[in-house]
């Protein structure tokens, strides 16, 4: 991003798109931008490498990747059901894009595009709400992160099972 570039952006100025290889080096720079000194970006690129991404998509403004989301595959299995549940990891915006409404747009964007019934999250138990996230304190999932308030569900309440996800994402 060109320093000096304004921030003071509409929405109709964010433009989103689906994600391409040639995209990954651009999205490699703003993911470390975003999570360094955490390794986000090696995390990302194995999971890339697993072929275990449902979708990614970026936000460019003026043409510029200002923001990226991917969904990793994950689903439930439990005595009473199976079903998918698609997990939001990660969602990265560049630091002097941050508080404009990206990350937003890009979670919505996301949505509509996968429609998931229900998806997960492990993030910041502030952000995520807004977009229908909740903790379940009584643990309908088994997972690691089950008791963790930064886990999350959107949809229904969800039928018990356990969280069957990539391997990249369970020992991360």
């Amino acid at each position: 991003m060109a320093k000096g570039m304004c921030k003071d952006m509409r929405r109709q100025d964010i433009h989103i798109r689906p994600a391409t290889r040639s995209d990954h080096g651009a999205i490699d720079i703003l993911t470390h931008a975003a999570f360094a000194p955490e390794d986000v970006v090696t995390f990302l690129n194995a999971l890339r490498s697993e072929k275990a991404l449902l979708g990614e998509w970026v936000a460019q403004v003026q043409g510029n990747i200002v923001g990226h989301i991917s969904f990793t595959d994950a689903r439930v299995e439990g005595p009473a059901a199976r079903y998918p549940m698609p997990m939001l990891t990660p969602l990265s915006v560049d630091p002097i894009w941050q508080g404009q409404g990206i990350g937003a747009s890009l979670v919505r964007h996301a949505h509509g595009q996968l429609r998931p019934a229900h998806s997960c999250v492990l993030g910041h138990p502030d952000y995520y709400p807004r977009f229908g996230y909740v903790h379940y304190a009584h643990r309908p999932i088994d997972c690691p992160w089950a008791q963790h308030s930064a886990f999350m569900i959107r949809g229904p309440r969800p039928m018990p099972g356990r969280l069957r996800i990539s391997e990249t994402v369970l020992t991360a």
